[in-house]
């Protein structure tokens, strides 16, 4: 069986360049999103290969074919018609041999290399996925056999080719990565079991550029500077650097055996580290005088847990004198919706925070915050950019339209959409659009994004930018909120208004952003005033 995890896709193209059972309200108990699996075991082989064709892998074609094209059509947001994916996926060979050819006419469908039919089959019906399953894997079997790019091609490359452009047949936030890369995704999100170093390739192996503290590598004396010859008795100097770091992976609590050459001493050093569970820092943390910075770069598994964490250090180092908050999610890509959800539940005492929306039954949820507020009601703001996407776009704007921070910076990037991660059979994955993201007023994020309280992209300098947000019929916030957040059914003259009024930027405006934070969170009578910016009509 294939777990599946939502989450939001963290490869946003950056702004302005190219690229039927009934809703329950959720808990935060249970808001961590795994679909269950919904195909079957299949126990089907492939034809033999030619003898000169390199060899498929032991997960044959037509497996990695029936989980995907059955998956996509349980659950990809819009019905999609499993017939144009099959032939927009057999169309992405020619990435590998760029005279493959797919023609469809009528009841027929043919696979050609340089003119020369090399296989064909009669179409099942559009949308029967086991069907089309092995169709397409007939099919890039007698391409293999014609085409010797495509027989000599790896099978992960074959699969990369084929998913890829499905993939891109159905939105900009679909996608597929093969096995390795998928590994590193996993790794990313949930961690895995590392020793705490950072390597450089080096011609006796690798060199560690850095170690991190408190964990393994660090108090079994690992330096900077030490240069690791072999791992497990292994030589490594010819190995790849991913490679490498693989075998420096591995079970948590089991050892790995080293072979460190340590700067101006000939002889090696052996030691034995165990590994520990290692999630990538995705929070950063630093006090400027009574205000405390948390910079969240992306939301993986321990995001929520190292933002909390942060907020009890600034209190314990400040005390009472600690006088506001700053989230800044400039550049932060996104990550893992259940992250954002109880980022958000830290702050907010009560409300709604997310809800989502698609065609499957399981992509029906509401999210709403639990009592408490580590904060204590400290004052709040949110640093902004037109890089800010998915789930920092869903933490802003629950904090947002709950009055609980003021948003500073530019328009987000208006990633409006949640996607579900499936494992394949080759341990690859397959990431699939599966719902739409609306905000706690109502609103969808996709196209437009958040707009921000106070904008920063005007000219001025941050004192003339916070009185102008003070006066609030020359700062037109509140009206321009309120028009993002009925932008459904404005008129063409506000929609243009409110796309104009702060437009997504990728610069993160100096320092002008944290600027007008501090001078807002230091005062409450001017935070009171601009938090008021953000009052909805409907409750929020």
């Amino acid at each position: 069986m294939k777990r599946r995890a939502s989450e939001f896709s963290s490869h946003a193209a950056k702004p302005g360049w190219r690229e039927p059972a009934a809703p329950a309200t959720r808990s935060l108990t249970a808001i961590k999103a795994v679909i269950a699996p919904m195909t079957v075991a299949f126990l089907l082989g492939c034809s033999a290969p030619d003898s000169n064709l390199a060899p498929y892998s032991q997960i044959s074609s037509e497996q990695m074919l029936r989980a995907g094209f059955a998956d996509i059509q349980q659950i990809y947001i819009d019905e999609p018609k499993v017939a144009d994916l099959a032939i927009a996926g057999l169309r992405g060979l020619r990435k590998i041999d760029p005279d493959m050819d797919v023609v469809q006419k009528s009841d027929l469908v043919t696979i050609r290399h340089g003119g020369t039919v090399a296989g064909f089959a009669h179409t099942p019906k559009d949308n029967d996925p086991y069907a089309w399953a092995t169709i397409v894997s007939k099919l890039m079997d007698d391409g293999r056999k014609l085409s010797p790019k495509l027989g000599r091609a790896r099978t992960e490359d074959i699969y990369t080719a084929l998913f890829d452009s499905l993939a891109t047949n159905l939105d900009p936030y679909s996608r597929y990565s093969g096995a390795d890369e998928a590994q590193d995704n996993r790794a990313n999100r949930d961690g895995f079991g590392g020793i705490g170093v950072t390597i450089v390739p080096h011609a006796d192996g690798v060199e560690i550029t850095d170690v991190v503290s408190g964990l393994p590598a660090d108090r079994a004396g690992l330096q900077r500077g030490d240069r690791i010859l072999s791992i497990n008795g292994r030589g490594i100097a010819s190995l790849g650097l991913r490679r490498i770091a693989r075998l420096l992976q591995g079970p948590v609590g089991r050892s790995v055996d080293l072979a460190v050459r340590r700067k101006n001493n000939p002889a090696s050093l052996q030691m034995s580290v165990p590994r520990a569970h290692i999630t990538p820092q995705s929070v950063f943390f630093r006090l400027e005088d009574d205000v405390a910075v948390i910079e969240i770069a992306s939301f993986n598994s321990e995001t929520a847990s190292s933002v909390a964490q942060s907020v009890f250090r600034a209190r314990h180092q400040k005390g009472v004198n600690l006088r506001g908050i700053v989230l800044d999610l400039r550049d932060n890509p996104g990550g893992l919706l259940h992250q954002a959800v109880r980022i958000a539940d830290l702050f907010i005492e009560q409300g709604r925070i997310v809800s989502t929306r698609g065609r499957h039954r399981d992509s029906l949820q509401y999210f709403d915050a639990t009592s408490g507020d580590i904060a204590n009601n400290l004052p709040m703001a949110v640093l902004l950019n037109g890089y800010s996407a998915s789930a920092a776009e869903i933490l802003a704007a629950a904090l947002q339209d709950n009055k609980r921070a003021i948003l500073i910076g530019t328009t987000s990037y208006g990633k409006g959409t949640v996607q579900t991660v499936l494992r394949m059979p080759n341990d690859g994955e397959l990431v699939l659009t599966w719902a739409r993201l609306y905000a706690p007023s109502g609103y969808n994020m996709n196209g437009l994004g958040v707009v921000p309280t106070i904008c920063t992209t005007r000219k001025g300098n941050a004192e003339d930018l916070v009185r102008q947000a003070l006066t609030a019929d020359k700062s037109g916030s509140h009206q321009m909120l309120s028009i993002r957040r009925a932008y459904k059914t404005a008129s063409v003259t506000d929609r243009k208004r409110v796309t104009s009024y702060c437009p997504a930027s990728a610069s993160r405006q100096g320092d002008i952003d944290l600027k007008v934070a501090r001078m807002l969170l230091t005062v409450q009578k001017r935070y009171m005033r601009t938090i008021h910016l953000a009052r909805t009509t409907n409750g929020f």
